[in-house]
């Protein structure tokens, strides 16, 4: 819980502090708002099918599924679909192509998860998870260093 009470604020501190003082509030026109529109859509339906695999863990746990829903193998499958169409969907309405990959980055965690316990039997989630987000977190400092010089911070003078 920790980690996304930091995360949002520092997506928050990011646009306050970095973003909004270089390049201003963007006001979208029809076509944005309608792309963001689409983008909340998106959003909503991978939550309803968020809660779908809740209620299949709980019900795994309570021994309450059908054996012919294996649980170990349907709950991995709900997480690669959706993250890959979630992330998917989003590129391609936001037009943010980076998404596509960051989507395959997160979607291939839990598999990797599971496979790395299978094969080596050793609890790597760590690597299973780290190794992916260091990937993104790295494209992702690369993407600000390349903001921060393009957009510097505007001075006096200038405003």
């Amino acid at each position: 819980m920790f980690l996304i009470v930091a995360a949002i604020l520092f997506l928050w501190a990011g646009k306050r502090f970095i973003t909004t003082p270089r390049i201003g509030r963007v006001i979208y026109g029809p076509k944005g708002k309608a792309r963001n529109l689409k983008t909340v859509i998106v959003l909503a339906i991978s939550v309803l099918v968020g809660l779908v695999a809740f209620v299949i863990a709980a019900l795994s746990a309570k021994g309450s599924l059908p054996q012919s829903l294996p649980a170990e193998l349907l709950l991995p499958g709900i997480w690669v679909g959706n993250m890959l169409v979630v992330f998917s969907l989003a590129a391609y309405f936001l037009h943010f192509d980076r998404l596509y990959l960051i989507g395959v980055m997160f979607a291939i965690c839990v598999p990797l998860d599971i496979v790395l316990k299978e094969l080596l039997h050793l609890d790597l989630t760590f690597v299973a998870f780290g190794v992916p987000a260091m990937v993104i977190l790295i494209i992702g400092g690369i993407v600000l260093a390349r903001f921060l010089r393009k957009y510097s911070r505007p001075t006096e003078e200038s405003i």
